[in-house]
């Protein structure tokens, strides 16, 4: 093909991209999804905190619980803000219809990016996989970080494979990244990503990396000193709970002795935070001795009635709001910790390897819904499928294409977040996987793309 029929090729591609999710925006999301097609469980923490800034001036996403003020990074509340400013209660479909109209410069990127290594052929095709990708436009919808954060991964990739060595890359770079910090944490694994890439590929320079090194640092310092500000602490990043009262130490320490032993999310144990008539039940062959099991039984009985996470959990009101006469949640939560310590040291290989690796095995095989009515199961689990025969074929095109710093780049940033995910913080939730996959998913599309490719010129032969 020519220049000029690559060139509306992909014009067709980058509009028909859009409109397939017009009409999953306006036909088939609402009739899956209904009033839940724009939001997801963190949406009313972006929203809330928005609206209280303009309403308080104070940003927290409940006005009640202090550490809520610093729960969630700014980028997204002020992005769906803007909309809410302009258009009041249809904030929700404008953020969506923009984060849309803003996968059309993603689309975009990826052809480029492809275009470079594979050249025209590879690159429309590549970019008509991710166009048709059913997860993008569910994700687009969303008040939420998942997709903001795909932009920025890709943005930032794009500017690393089409990087020159002068002082307003570096600049450009940093603010993309520090615009991803802003958006969610997770990207912060951009930062040592980019510079292996740099250092690579460029050498360090050391005063454009010094500019690098300081500019990001100022555009990180405004968050630490506002929580200082409002705090009195040193905050750098948020707390762990994202500012959610039902999140506390009590609850933290329980679930992570709960991932201790079981894969994924236990809910039938999380549910006896607010379900008091249910049995309390643990499987024996966890514990090691009478006094263990005993102990479980007692710290979930106590944190019942004097553990603050879970008397918000049963009330649905926050702790401060009721008066009690008791409060042992740190006791509560030294005490799941020290259960969660003995099973570390007593079942070294369940804790480190086992229980891992069926969250790495669920995250790689995602079949479950944890709240099937809102969702088509049937869709759901096609998707899940072929989701995971894509992701089989990236990682080969990956290590296939290893020369190749894209491939590597995309690679390790999966890697490292399906770790963070499957080992550390075990709960596995496809959102927290978005970003990654769809790197992978990349991969896969080019990889297609370069055999039908070969392939055709074999027959010219």
């Amino acid at each position: 093909m020519n220049k000029v029929s690559n060139n509306k090729t992909l014009l067709i591609i980058l509009a028909s991209g859009f409109v397939l999710k017009l009409i999953y925006l306006f036909v088939i999301g609402p009739a899956f999804f209904g009033d839940r097609l724009f939001i997801n469980a963190d949406s009313y923490s972006y929203t809330d905190a928005f609206r209280n800034l303009i309403n308080t001036g104070n940003y927290t996403h409940d006005l009640s619980y202090p550490l809520a003020s610093f729960g969630r990074l700014p980028v997204v509340s002020f992005t769906w803000g803007f909309f809410y400013l302009l258009a009041g209660s249809k904030a929700y479909l404008c953020l969506a219809l923009f984060q849309s109209a803003l996968d059309i410069i993603a689309c975009w990127m990826v052809f480029r990016i492809m275009q470079k290594f594979f050249g025209d052929s590879v690159g429309l095709f590549t970019a008509a996989s991710y166009c048709i990708f059913p997860l993008i436009p569910f994700f687009a919808a969303h008040t939420s970080a998942e997709y903001l954060s795909l932009f920025i991964v890709l943005a930032v990739f794009y500017r690393l494979v089409f990087f020159k060595q002068e002082l307003k890359s570096y600049i450009l770079l940093g603010i993309l990244l520090m615009f991803g910090f802003y958006t969610r944490e997770i990207l912060l694994l951009l930062f040592p990503l980019s510079l292996l890439y740099l250092w690579k590929n460029f050498g360090f320079n050391l005063k454009n990396n010094v500019i690098l090194f300081l500019l990001m640092f100022v555009l990180y310092l405004p968050w630490p000193v506002r929580n200082y500000v409002n705090s009195g602490k040193v905050i750098l990043l948020k707390p762990y709970s994202s500012g959610y009262p039902e999140f506390q130490e009590d609850m933290f320490s329980y679930m992570f002795w709960l991932y201790a032993w079981h894969d994924g999310d236990p809910d039938e144990y999380l549910e006896y935070a607010f379900h008091l008539d249910k049995p309390v039940r643990f499987p024996e062959e966890i514990f090691e001795n009478e006094y263990e099991r005993k102990m479980a039984y007692d710290l979930v009985y106590l944190a019942q009635h004097c553990g603050r996470s879970f008397i918000v959990w049963q009330r649905g009101a926050e702790w401060e709001h009721h008066t009690h006469h008791c409060d042992h949640t740190a006791l509560i939560s030294r005490g799941f910790d020290l259960l969660r310590d003995n099973y570390k040291m007593n079942h070294p290989v369940t804790y480190y390897f086992k229980v891992p690796l069926q969250n790495l095995n669920k995250a790689f095989f995602k079949s479950s819904l944890k709240d099937p009515q809102h969702v088509n199961y049937s869709l759901f689990r096609a998707v899940m499928i072929f989701r995971s025969i894509i992701l089989f074929i990236g990682l080969i095109a990956c290590l296939i294409n290893w020369r190749i710093d894209y491939f590597k780049l995309s690679f390790l940033f999966f890697v490292t977040v399906y770790f963070v995910i499957c080992f550390i913080l075990r709960q596995v939730e496809i959102r927290y996987l978005f970003q990654a996959d769809i790197l992978i998913l990349i991969a896969a599309a080019t990889f297609t793309g370069e055999f039908f490719r070969k392939r055709k010129e074999a027959k010219r032969l």
